[in-house]
């Protein structure tokens, strides 16, 4: 069985859609006119609820004026790690910044040797293992300089 109640309610947090009382969302009533900006974090109010058969509750109306908002203040302490924390930080900021060049020197060399190895053409003019490993050898190093040569006027 639903009915209408009047409540006082004191808001702990506010939402587009409602407001959250004693761990309970109440929303607003379809009706009412009411949006949730009328209501603010650790106000309390009086008004009039509907509840519905599923135990849902609704605020219909606002009733009378907002009582006194609690402020909350909060003291922030500094704790004993916190120094700590941030020389670590400084030190990280401090390290050494990425060497992109040589990344990017590494991955060219990795793609290059794995090309030549794949190279059927190598294969065809090497006799034997030596050959071939000093073949693909040389093909890859020439394709890493030809890759970075451009590099060299900069």
């Amino acid at each position: 069985m639903s009915f209408n109640d009047k409540e006082t309610i004191t808001v702990e947090k506010v939402s587009k859609y409602g407001v959250l009382v004693n761990g309970a969302w109440y929303n607003m009533g379809q009706k009412s006119g009411l949006t949730s900006d009328k209501f603010q974090q650790n106000g309390t109010y009086d008004v009039l609820v509907y509840t519905s058969d599923t135990g849902k509750k609704y605020i219909n109306q606002l009733v009378g004026e907002q009582k006194a908002v609690k402020e909350v203040k909060k003291e922030v302490k500094e704790k004993a790690g916190d120094d700590k924390i941030f020389e670590d930080i400084a030190k990280a900021k401090a390290q050494k910044s990425r060497d992109f060049d040589a990344e990017a020197r590494g991955k060219v060399a990795c793609a290059s040797y794995g090309d030549c190895l794949k190279s059927p053409a190598l294969s065809m003019f090497a006799t034997n293992k030596d050959e071939y490993k000093k073949l693909v050898e040389e093909f890859a190093e020439w394709m890493i300089e030809k890759t970075f040569s451009h590099q060299k006027g900069a």
